[in-house]
């Protein structure tokens, strides 16, 4: 993967420039169908709509054939032979259904193994949106602000589960501006809302009244499990964290507001008690047992703060929230493959790494910021290390699609055109396949 320079002020621009500069591939692990000495491969939509096929080079192979299957027909079209190249472009817009594999030839032209399916491409997934920072009450009657723009990309993105990166109702997680929040995500089911807290839905007393008054009873909260009313009542079984299932992926919701969870008290931190996301808190022990049930599943973590992001000018270098260290640990022991985070108020997308900031393409987590929901946006001015794509002046939606052993990312901003017309453009997308658990 290409190093991109340390930015100044990256934004849109910088970003589409960088896209154009940079195949954002994850190396995938070879498929278990694959014949020893084949290659494995990635189809990756690219922003204008084509695929870029990528491979790796496979031990006594002279040349490889690309195939291709459209909405779901047979591999109907037969590439030409490349060799020793180990990527083509498909310059033709093929749709959401195409879907490739490579066939291996040695020197007489005989194919050595079976096909190699192509994860990403656009075969049949799960669409999935995630988004956090969202309702400003104060711009709701603006029809051109953030929170505005960001409601009408997700009316025009059809369907999906929503996962809710946290600091979903400013300014305090107040019944009020949960009223707020709802007439954004208006359109959308209750029941397709996978909510994580922030540290505003603890409001300014660490009461997280509007966030269970709006969620109780419904969706990931049906079963019991969910905040409690008042610290007050706090006991064990009073969390914000849980677990859920989307299509065969494990989705687990953490709360990053690591002193508040504090043995015993939200709102008022004990130095002698554990920090409630080290190993030895409740949540920390809970993880575990969720990841150590599941070796071999796909999986989310999402959570509202990230370990790392960019910053500002006033921080001086890059965010590292030392706290969240752990549960980070933790989810890369594991093999997590995606972390979904908000906070910083902008899109930023990491090349997959380890939870000591190793660069990982085979077996590390993606960490993917969101913090694009309509609160106002903030500039980066340090990037932070192994930080892929900054994009900090739009809003937008990061939309996922999650398949049976991989999955695909596209940030798609929320503009106007100057009638005040919805616009929409991709400014990052990618594919990767899940990390081998075996």
């Amino acid at each position: 993967m290409k190093q991109i320079e340390p930015l100044k002020s990256w934004g849109v621009r910088g970003a589409l420039a960088a896209l154009l500069a940079l195949t954002a591939v994850g190396a995938e692990a070879p498929q278990a169908a694959a014949a020893a000495g084949a290659p494995s491969c990635t189809a990756v939509e690219q922003a204008d709509g084509t695929f870029q096929v990528s491979w790796t080079l496979g031990t006594s192979i002279d040349k490889y054939v690309i195939d291709r299957s459209v909405n779901g027909s047979s591999y109907n079209w037969r590439g030409a032979k490349f060799s020793p190249s180990t990527s083509f472009n498909d310059a033709e817009s093929w749709g959401a259904t195409t879907t490739y594999r490579i066939r291996s030839k040695d020197a007489a032209n005989a194919q050595v193994g079976n096909p190699t399916p192509c994860t990403g491409g656009g075969g049949a997934t799960t669409t999935v949106f995630a988004i956090g920072d969202i309702a400003e009450c104060a711009d709701l009657n603006n029809p051109n602000s953030g929170s505005r723009l960001v409601s009408r990309l997700l009316d025009a993105r059809g369907d999906g589960k929503i996962i809710l990166l946290g600091d979903l109702a400013y300014d305090w997680g107040r019944d009020p501006d949960f009223e707020c929040f709802a007439n954004i995500v208006g359109n959308q089911n209750k029941q397709d809302l996978i909510p994580a807290v922030g540290n505003h839905e603890y409001g300014q007393n660490g009461v997280i009244t509007g966030y269970w008054n709006y969620f109780q009873n419904v969706g990931v909260f049906a079963n019991g499990y969910g905040p409690k009313r008042t610290v007050s009542d706090f006991d064990s079984t009073s969390r914000l964290y849980y677990e859920t299932w989307v299509d065969g992926w494990q989705v687990l919701v953490l709360d990053s507001e690591c002193w508040r969870l504090q043995e015993g008290k939200r709102n008022q931190p004990n130095a002698d008690s554990p920090n409630g996301c080290d190993e030895g808190s409740l949540q920390y022990q809970w993880l575990e047992s969720k990841l150590a049930a599941e070796p071999n599943v796909c999986r989310i973590a999402a959570m509202h703060i990230p370990r790392w992001s960019s910053a500002g000018a006033n921080r001086g270098s890059y965010s590292d929230q030392v706290a969240l260290s752990e549960i980070y640990t933790l989810l890369d022991r594991y093999g997590t493959d995606m972390v979904l985070a908000g906070h910083a108020h902008r899109y930023e997308r990491f090349v997959p790494q380890d939870a000591f900031q190793n660069p990982d393409q085979a077996n590390g987590f993606q960490l993917l910021i969101a913090g694009t929901g309509g609160t106002p946006l903030r500039e980066a001015e340090y990037q932070a290390p192994n930080s892929a794509v900054v994009i900090d002046d739009s809003f937008g939606v990061l939309e996922l699609g999650l398949g049976a052993n991989s999955y695909t990312w596209k940030f798609v901003s929320a503009a106007t055109n100057g009638q005040g017309d919805l616009t929409q453009a991709i400014l990052d997308s990618g594919s990767r396949g899940c990390i081998n658990k075996n």
